[in-house]
């Protein structure tokens, strides 16, 4: 019942002499009449009675605060609900793309590893085969001089230039080994360059007099020239290693008598050491050829001499993964310049000799 209702059944009761049931009946079903209505009310304000203190108006307000209550507190927790599904679908989305990208990481990297391991093997196998072939023609020529000195069908003296033949066949196997250990080592990286500041001159030098005999016995004289010293970051034991072999080579191949010059020149980022000999120089359809491994070219000057045919190649190595180059230009009207380039150390930012 609305209070316009009441009002209306109030004011039909005042027009009506007797009140009985079919009068009540009558009062709330009749239609609105504006008269009766504001009867209604002039009575209810008369003995302020309101339909509003009923009982069941009350009930009615009651359930009415309580029901907007509920969905007023369903419509927070709806939103709770949705804000935390939408930050757990969000946290969901991120573990998402942080998973594709690990993925997508691991799946790279594998493939880099992938891509190494056959580069490896394939290597393992041309080492191998290398190795097997270069190995091939000096036991073959040992095992037929031992077989030959150890004939009693041949002369003493042919039995004795066998065995010396033999011995040197020797020497020729233990120096190929060792360069192979070296080079099998560098390359399976059971060897660590380790790179620390040390003195170009004191670098040079110590090369100089591992080699100075070898010289002095082909009568050949090195001249050095550093106008200036200075600190590169190197492995020294491995540098010295790369820098002998090729002034070495240098002694080997250059004739009898000719003079080899050593410069160390200091650069404002790095340091660059020359090699210069007075030999035949090197052909220039092999200038690229001579730093691959057991290389030694066709010329019969070079085959008479011992060698193993990793010198270069493992200078080329042990330079160029200290950050540094080596390369070779021929002289005229005679002989081999090899250039070196070594990066200087700059961790204190100054060069030794920068102070006079």
């Amino acid at each position: 019942m609305t209070v316009v209702d009441g009002q209306h059944a109030l004011g039909v009761f005042s027009f009506s002499n007797e009140v009985d049931e079919a009068t009540v009946v009558e009062g709330f079903q009749a239609e609105l009449d504006e008269a009766k209505i504001a009867e209604g009310k002039r009575l209810e304000e008369k003995y302020g009675y309101s339909f509003r203190d009923t009982r069941q108006q009350k009930h009615l307000q009651e359930f009415l605060r309580r029901s907007l209550w509920i969905v007023g507190f369903s419509c927070v927790l709806l939103l709770f609900i949705w804000r935390k599904e939408q930050l757990t679908q969000r946290r969901l989305r991120l573990e998402m793309l942080n998973l594709s990208d690990r993925f997508e990481e691991e799946q790279r990297r594998n493939e880099v590893l992938l891509n190494r391991k056959k580069s490896e093997e394939e290597n393992v196998k041309a080492v191998i085969t290398d190795i097997a072939h270069q190995l091939k023609t000096p036991i073959a020529s040992l095992k037929m001089s031992m077989e030959i000195a150890g004939s009693e069908e041949f002369s003493p003296e042919e039995r004795r230039k066998f065995w010396e033949q033999g011995s040197s066949q020797i020497d020729k196997l233990d120096l190929m080994l060792d360069s192979l250990v070296r080079l099998s080592h560098l390359e399976a990286e059971l060897i660590s360059l380790k790179p620390q500041a040390y003195s170009i001159q004191a670098l040079l030098s110590e090369v100089i007099n591992s080699l100075i005999m070898k010289a002095l016995d082909k009568e050949m004289e090195i001249e050095v020239e550093i106008p200036k010293d200075c600190l590169v970051a190197v492995d020294r034991k491995w540098t010295v290693e790369a820098i002998s072999n090729i002034l070495e080579n240098a002694i080997k191949y250059a004739p009898k008598g000719t003079r080899i010059l050593v410069k160390g020149t200091c650069l404002p980022s790095y340091a660059l050491i020359e090699v210069l000999d007075e030999g035949d120089g090197i052909p220039i359809d092999e200038v690229n050829l001579i730093y691959r491994r057991f290389y030694r070219g066709n010329d019969p000057h070079v085959l008479e001499n011992e060698g193993s045919g990793v010198g270069l190649y493992l200078a080329r190595k042990i330079i160029e993964e200290q950050g540094g180059v080596i390369l070779m230009k021929n002289r005229h009207p005679h002989g081999a310049c090899f250039q070196i380039t070594i990066p200087l150390d700059l961790s204190d930012g100054e060069e030794l000799g920068a102070e006079e």
